[in-house]
């Protein structure tokens, strides 16, 4: 069999996830504009009659060929659209924000622990039910909740079960020209109201138990025990809470502000460079495997492992594509086959759009995903033009390189 032409086969034919995800992000962009179903299930009823029978016509030609590729990817495209409609919270009937004229006091759930603000302590709940006059009613959907300090520590902590008023406020934007759209942003989390009250409107109604708060919870605020005890300064401690397992209720507003002005935020966030060091931690845990045959084992060891410490740090969008695309890379490697990045990248964000579509909205997801597409493109070329006939600087020529191809695409989204 005659070698495959790789020089004369396109772009795409190298990482064909990459013909996938571009209807995929198009129909989570159709979504913001054509919400209606009528309008995009007849869409999709119409591609879905003008592929089949392009598929079993025996006689081929460029026009069908065309008909055939145009079809699929608005059948993609319509995917894309009913996933975000599905993950849509206001598709869902029992949504809390259908209940506010029939309901006096909600059921809610904290899910993360009170963070303290200025004035306020800030509550991050899921709805649980809507109460109107002794008759309980299930609700669903996140929401804000902020308490005002009077001097004393809230009663409830993160898992407990708290009676709230229904005091709900729409989450408006300030709507100054250029300023960050806080309401767009929340809408894109499904989060569309919060509500302001003093400490004695909230009641707690049930505690949380050890067993009521997930597992990998626990595990994030043993770990936030282990850091208070071991590092006493506060400001140091709320740092690196941030910065080893996505804990930023304590991090020092001030110094969180220094590091965005000089640019380094990102080193807060947890991204590709902790599942680095965690693997190479857990290879170094499994050194004695010395044949290469074997390397194999090392990755499927550290498949969970990796997955348990982005769960416990919150799964933010770049530490859940960092994890991704190693589980892909891991899984290449476990059945020996050579690791195509720039296709795996690709399908690494596809697969995480079809599990959270509004990630593509996220600045979090985009900054992570152009960063490793940018050092994917343009690294090796940059590493070739970069030839210093130093020998100190042919050894910082690899970082070098390596900052400036990130930056390429990096900083036209930043800009």
């Amino acid at each position: 069999m005659s070698k495959w032409p790789l020089n004369k086969a396109y772009f795409w034919e190298h990482a064909p996830f990459f013909r996938l995800l571009l209807p995929l992000m198009a129909g989570i962009l159709l979504y913001e504009v054509v919400p209606s179903a009528l309008i995009a299930g007849l869409l999709a009823a119409i591609a879905v009659a003008v592929y089949v029978p392009t598929v079993f016509y025996r006689k081929r030609s460029n026009t069908l060929d065309l008909t055939n590729n145009i079809a699929l990817q608005i059948i993609l495209m319509s995917a894309g659209w009913a996933i975000t409609y599905t993950n849509d919270i206001r598709q869902d009937k029992n949504w809390f924000g259908y209940n506010l004229e029939q309901a006096d006091v909600f059921a809610a759930k904290l899910t993360a622990a009170p963070a303290g603000k200025e004035k306020t302590w800030k509550l991050r709940v899921d709805v649980l039910a809507a109460n109107k006059e002794g008759v309980s009613k299930t609700a669903t959907g996140k929401a804000f909740v902020y308490v005002y300090k009077n001097g004393d520590s809230l009663p409830c902590k993160e898992g407990d079960v708290i009676l709230i008023p229904n005091k709900w406020q729409a989450i408006h934007s300030a709507g100054n020209p250029f300023e960050f759209d806080y309401a767009q942003y929340c809408a894109w989390n499904n989060i569309y109201y919060q509500q302001f009250i003093s400490s004695n409107e909230l009641r707690l109604y049930e505690k949380a138990s050890a067993r009521s708060i997930p597992w990998v919870r626990r595990l994030h605020n043993w770990c936030l025990h282990q850091l208070d005890i071991y590092i006493p300064d506060r400001s140091t401690a709320g740092l690196i809470e941030a910065m080893r397992i996505g804990e930023e209720a304590n991090l020092d507003q001030d110094l969180r502000q220094a590091y965005s002005e000089t640019g380094i935020i990102h080193i807060i966030a947890i991204s590709g460079s902790h599942i680095t060091m965690f693997f190479i931690f857990i290879s170094f845990l499994l050194s004695w495997i010395k044949h290469k045959k074997y390397n194999w084992i090392r990755f499927l060891l550290a498949l969970p492992l990796v997955w348990i410490y982005v769960l416990m740090a919150g799964a933010s969008p770049s530490a859940v594509r960092a994890a991704l695309m190693f589980s892909i890379l891991s899984v290449g490697f476990a059945l020996q086959k050579t690791p195509n990045t720039l296709n795996q990248l690709f399908a690494t964000a596809f697969v995480l759009l079809c599990v959270q579509p509004m990630w593509l909205h996220a600045v979090g997801f985009q900054l992570s995903f152009v960063a490793v597409l940018s050092l994917i493109l343009f690294y090796k070329p940059l590493h070739k033009l970069l030839s210093p006939g130093n020998a100190i600087l042919r050894t910082l020529r690899p970082a070098a390189a390596v900052s400036v191809a990130a930056e390429i695409l990096v900083a036209p989204l930043v800009i």
